[in-house]
């Protein structure tokens, strides 16, 4: 029997690994003594998440992360949250090292990786203010528009906002590009570096 415990506010209580098997648990206060002497006496442990080492499929460590992830069964994924870096470490070296057939990579995202997400949302939100600005410009110019088919439709909510004039159309599309734009900038700020351990079935 191998068992940590998590102290700080919001960390995983228990983690223990038994038998083949790694429980997670956060039980309430007046339950955490019975549990921690079920463990201790190698009782059946109840009221906690028990996952079976043939189960898992990937165990992922990020640097910046105060969480192990555990992906398990069909996409399933269970995380152990521990503010303490040293006891996040000492926990996946043992899971490693009792693994058997693993594969362990440290997978380090270039910034184009990292900040996928945001990059992405800033193209659609570019694409979708062009077009908003397209014909923004057309009712200046005395056009009109009108939409056919489903009246809740990306084409109704463009014609909404460009309804409001360039000006707003600016105003509104340039604080979604900011918005996005910040958030590329806090991915990319710093290099991630995943551990991970591979199992191999």
């Amino acid at each position: 029997m191998k068992l940590w415990t998590g102290v700080e506010k919001d960390d995983t209580k228990i983690i223990a690994y038994h038998d083949a098997i790694l429980y997670l648990g956060n039980p309430k206060t007046d339950e955490l003594e019975k549990i921690m002497a079920d463990i201790q006496a190698n009782a059946a442990l109840k009221n906690m998440i028990g996952i079976p080492l043939r189960y898992i499929k990937e165990i992922h460590l990020e640097d910046d992360k105060q969480t192990i992830e555990i992906q398990f069964g069909a996409d399933s994924t269970e995380t152990i949250k521990l503010k303490d870096g040293f006891k996040r470490m000492k926990i996946f070296e043992y899971l490693k090292s009792i693994i058997p057939h693993h594969t362990f990579l440290v997978d380090q995202y270039s910034k184009i990786r990292s900040g996928k997400k945001p990059l992405i949302a800033m193209g659609v939100v570019l694409a979708i203010f062009l077009w908003t600005l397209y014909i923004s410009n057309g009712f200046d110019q005395g056009l009109e528009y009108e939409v056919v088919g489903n009246q809740r439709s990306l084409a109704t909510i463009v014609l909404g906002i460009a309804s409001l004039g360039a000006k707003k159309v600016i105003l509104i599309f340039g604080s979604l590009f900011i918005i996005a734009a910040i958030s590329f900038f806090m991915k990319t700020r710093v290099i991630r570096v995943v551990q991970k351990i591979i199992i191999n079935r």
